[in-house]
């Protein structure tokens, strides 16, 4: 996709099309990230890592969106350059093909990614999710640009960059956002917390409990330590099994 839409984009002039193609190479370097930080996170704990690497994941999902907040910014500014200095659009049937090719290819590949965040609950894969519906989204502006201009003669291609590059800027920032989070240690979920409430409560010989400590390192992957209280008059044996 980012070969084609380079090659039109270039080729008739529109901005709108270059910083589409831009988009999908991001997506591109995107998956390449993502399957390395799957590889990384599935390693097993050892000597410098007992907790395991499965925080490699949010990692490469902090990258990915740097990357995309880098190329939407340079969308922006070579928006900016084309509606001061507007060029000529050639519009041809090819461009119009491969626009909604592009559009087709992205629609699947956004019902595969839901498909797989349903078996995995990845935040990196639902972050695809989103990615792949700006997509269609900036990609469906082009052709109605296309068709405006075809039925007015006026050109909005520098007009739609904008757009196209102001949703690349606030789904990298959105992203940013929640992996830096997540990255920092964000509070646990609130159905994981109660669910370790109600394993302690529903236990007859723990009369109270403190302390709770829960700490992500991916998805299904926490590790907990708590405070518990039993009867002063209980054996050691006794309690140890308990807890």
């Amino acid at each position: 996709l980012f070969i084609m839409k380079i090659i039109i984009g270039i080729s008739s002039g529109s901005t709108a099309i270059v910083g589409d193609a831009i988009n999908n190479l991001s997506d591109f370097l995107s998956s390449i990230i993502t399957a390395i930080g799957f590889k990384l996170s599935s390693l097993p704990a050892d000597r410098e890592h007992p907790y395991g690497h499965a925080r490699f994941e949010l990692i490469s999902g902090f990258v990915i969106s740097i990357i995309m907040l880098y190329l939407g910014i340079d969308v922006l500014r070579e928006s900016l350059t084309e509606i001061i200095q507007p060029s000529k659009l050639h519009v041809s049937q090819t461009l119009i093909w491969i626009l909604i090719v592009s559009i087709i290819v992205k629609i699947f590949q956004m019902i595969f990614y839901r498909k797989m965040f349903q078996q995995s609950g990845s935040e990196v894969i639902e972050a695809n999710i989103k990615d792949s519906r700006n997509d269609v989204l900036i990609t469906s502006s082009i052709l109605l640009g296309i068709w405006i201009q075809k039925l007015t003669g006026y050109k909005i291609d520098g007009f739609l960059g904008i757009l196209i590059a102001v949703l690349i800027i606030w789904s990298s920032i959105e992203m940013l956002r929640d992996f830096v989070h997540d990255l920092l240690g964000a509070r646990p979920d609130e159905d994981l917390i109660e669910g370790v409430q109600k394993i302690l409560d529903e236990s007859k010989e723990i009369i109270g409990y403190h302390d709770l400590i829960i700490h992500s390192y991916g998805a299904d992957r926490h590790y907990a330590s708590v405070h518990v209280e039993v009867e002063v008059q209980m054996s050691l044996e006794e309690a140890h099994d308990i807890i």
